[in-house]
């Protein structure tokens, strides 16, 4: 055990502050960072102190590196420095459980607090009592605890831009207000378990807000077949929607099940060793809520849980994670995790407002009906963080009808308000409307054994309805009045159909949403349809469509697919009317991909990065789409993706060169377009320009009979030439010098 040199004379005098970071020196400068952050946030500042162990250790334990040095330096500020006491606590530093480093392996940067008296039931490794400071006997947090796992100052500075990135807002969109609830299925590895799903229908759900967009993870929802890699039966697709999830980003994402420190379920849905590195959250980080055991077992002598990699990734992972250390019990754990909820979402039935992850999460624990149950829960990530979700509100009226009839079209109107519900009459606003259909009534049933005979039980849930329509909208001083069709494509049952909005400025810096709900979506419209042509479908690549149906795009590029008709687009995803892409026979549904354009619902776009979606050179395209009639269309496409790397002119060159009198351009080209060639003397002055007109790809010559632009012969010597290609994918140019002959 070493002893600091340090000073053992505790501080003098304490300034008021609301926030303590204790970290190792090491780390100091990523500390001073977030300090400077919290202090000048421009909505939520923040008074904040920083300690380094070396320092607590000497003024607190006498140099011992023992754990109630933190404690009684939190417990001395409260007792000495002006009111109010600090609230939050933030522990910027992995460690682990080998205090004396015994193994020879043990970083300790700052200590976690270590339990190992009484049963195994009662070991575990938690933060809480550092922030136990109302009396001896207390065994109730009172400060906000976050713990930053971090092994190196560049983990340190990784996690601060994240957070910075994060609540500034650097990739705002739909995810903002997205949840994705992931839930164990009933059989394994214990029969008879539906409790997993059950509680996250009927017990986390309700608490979380109305107005989010619910994106449903049950595992009785994918095929249940033997997996030879995990030697056990597994879930098919399971894994695939958890990563796509990530991708596709959400504010939220909770798990209620079975676990380890590196896997989550008897399936192996989601694994540290196989899957961490196929994350991808593109700047939309999660919250996560890990209702499972070990999952956040962060005590281990140099390896470290899933849920600590998912907050160290670099611009990737997770903002936050809430999960346990030690094995836990689902009862209380979701008992927790309700309350936490309930306290971070206060208004949840009407609006998305919240506080802190860290408020809620010491509120969540204070509350909890088992101390000993939510003491192994820790929290990774800042505890003053602000989830991303729209702070602001809204209304939202349906016009004139009661029912939303399959063909009929429907004006929509309402108001965007501020947290003092007062019109926000600020310029630029900007929202996005979506209509989504009735939630759909599952019942899904399973076998498991039971004192030697199988036996059948039944799980009721819902999963959420098609998406009808999704677009941008205006919002002129804080109204807005827009309208589409209801597709013929609906459910014709469920009274439960959803509008919801969300808006922001362009700085984001006023984000709100607002639902409207139990709208009943049911029968068909009297109005007779004229409409019997499918949509109009083209490609566009920087801004302009292509001049055929063969297409030369960049890998850098993005292609866009433009849909229109004048009774709008179906995105239901319905069976056999999907927006389909079939690339050399594979096929993929790009239905969810469809985003009406602003104030419009009649047309609208699919973007696709060139280099995420295809593959370089020649492939057939065939995009299918229908309309709100299910009129049905389709057209074909030839394209050919270059890379970025790769030249479309090549072989550039005059012959003969030199010359006297005459000479040709030669050059390949792989794509054809309008050719041009400039000739400039060396000091820039243009002589001749050459227009070649439209070529063909393949090879191509333009030639030139050595005049210049007033049909005089030029003086001997050498000159510049480019030549210029104007293709479908942009404008290509070589250049290359020649030289006269006297």
């Amino acid at each position: 055990m070493e002893l600091s040199d340090k000073s053992p004379q505790t501080p003098e005098s304490f300034e008021q502050t609301d926030m303590v970071i204790v970290t190792h020196k090491d780390f100091l400068p990523a500390a001073e960072r977030l300090k400077e952050y919290r202090e000048t946030h421009p909505s939520h500042p923040l008074s904040v102190d920083i300690y380094t162990m070396e320092d607590i250790y000497a003024w607190y334990s006498g140099g011992n590196q023992d754990p109630h040095a933190i404690r009684n330096l939190l417990y001395d500020m409260t007792q000495r420095a002006p009111q109010p006491s600090p609230f939050y606590l933030v522990l910027l530093g992995d460690g682990d459980y080998d205090y004396r480093n015994i193994s020879g392996k043990s970083k300790i940067f700052v200590p976690q607090y270590e339990i190992s008296a009484g049963s195994i039931i009662h070991t575990r490794n938690t933060d809480d009592p550092f922030v136990y400071l109302s009396s001896v006997s207390d065994e109730s947090p009172d400060m906000a605890v976050g713990r930053i796992p971090v092994n190196s100052l560049e983990e340190a500075h990784n996690y601060i831009q994240k957070l910075i990135d994060y609540e500034t807002r650097k990739t705002p969109g739909e995810w903002q207000i997205k949840a994705t609830l992931i839930a164990d299925d009933p059989t394994n590895p214990w029969p008879n378990e539906p409790e997993f799903i059950k509680d996250t229908e009927y017990k986390i759900l309700p608490v979380l807000p109305k107005a989010m967009k619910f994106h449903k993870i049950y595992l009785t929802e994918f095929p249940e077949l033997y997996d030879p890699t995990i030697g056990s039966m597994g879930r098919v697709g399971a894994r695939e929607a958890i990563l796509e999830a990530f991708q596709q980003g959400t504010l939220l994402m909770n798990y209620i099940g079975h676990g380890s420190p590196f896997v989550w379920a008897q399936e192996y849905v989601f694994t540290k060793d196989r899957d961490l590195n196929q994350v991808q959250t593109n700047g939309m980080y999660p919250f996560i809520v890990a209702a499972t055991c070990d999952w956040g077992r962060s005590d281990y002598i140099g390896i470290q849980s899933m849920a600590e990699e998912m907050v160290n990734l670099r611009d990737n992972g997770a903002i936050g994670v809430v999960a346990s250390t030690r094995g836990v019990l689902n009862l209380d754990n979701v008992d927790f995790t309700r309350k936490m909820y309930n306290a971070l979402f206060p208004e949840a039935q009407n609006s998305t407002r919240c506080i802190t992850v860290g408020n809620a999460y010491l509120q969540g624990k204070i509350q909890a009906w088992s101390n000993l149950n939510v003491s192994k829960f820790q929290y990774f990530g800042d505890p003053a963080l602000m989830l991303a979700i729209p702070q602001m509100g809204g209304e939202i009226h349906v016009e004139n009808q009661d029912t939303l009839k399959a063909l009929s079209l429907v004006s929509v109107k309402g108001s965007v308000f501020d947290q003092e519900q007062k019109i926000i009459t600020e310029e630029g606003l900007t929202g996005w409307i979506e209509l989504v259909d009735s939630d759909k009534q599952i019942a899904r049933d399973y076998r498991y054994l039971s004192g030697g005979t199988y036996r059948t039980g039944t799980l009721y849930y819902t999963l959420p309805g098609s998406r009808l329509f999704t677009g941008a909208i205006s919002i002129e001083d804080g109204k807005f009045n827009t309208r589409f069709m209801i597709p013929k494509d609906i459910r014709y049952e469920g009274n439960n159909g959803k509008i919801r909005l969300r808006y922001a400025s362009p700085d984001h810096r006023l984000e709100g949403a607002a639902f409207v709900d139990s709208l009943i979506l049911a029968g068909s419209s009297d109005t007779v349809s004229s409409d019997f042509t499918g949509p109009e479908i083209v490609l566009l690549t920087n801004g302009e469509s292509f001049a055929s149906s063969s297409i030369l795009v960049s890998d850098t590029a993005d292609l866009i697919i433009r849909i229109k008709d004048p009774s709008g687009i179906n995105i239901t995803g319905a069976t056999g009317h999907a927006i389909i892409m079939r690339r050399d026979g594979v096929e993929t549904n790009l239905t969810q991909q469809f985003i009406y354009d602003k104030d419009s619902w009649q047309e609208g776009s699919i973007t696709l990065p060139v280099r995420e979606w295809f593959s370089e050179g020649e492939q057939t395209l065939e995009i299918s789409a229908f309309d709100n009639f299910n009129n049905f269309s389709s057209e074909t496409f030839y394209l050919q993706v270059v890379s970025s790397g790769k030249s479309i002119l090549t072989d550039v060159m005059n012959f003969p060169n030199p010359f006297r009198e005459s000479t040709q351009f030669t050059f390949h080209n792989i794509q054809a377009g309008e050719v041009s060639i400039k000739i400039f003397t060396l000091s820039g002055s243009l002589i001749q320009s050459l227009e070649g007109g439209f070529i063909e790809k393949g090879f191509n010559r333009i030639p030139w009979d050595g005049r210049d632009r007033f049909g005089e012969w030029p003086a001997a010597g050498i000159y510049m030439y480019t030549l210029s290609l104007k293709h479908d994918a942009g404008e290509s140019s070589s250049r290359g010098k020649l030289v006269i002959l006297p």
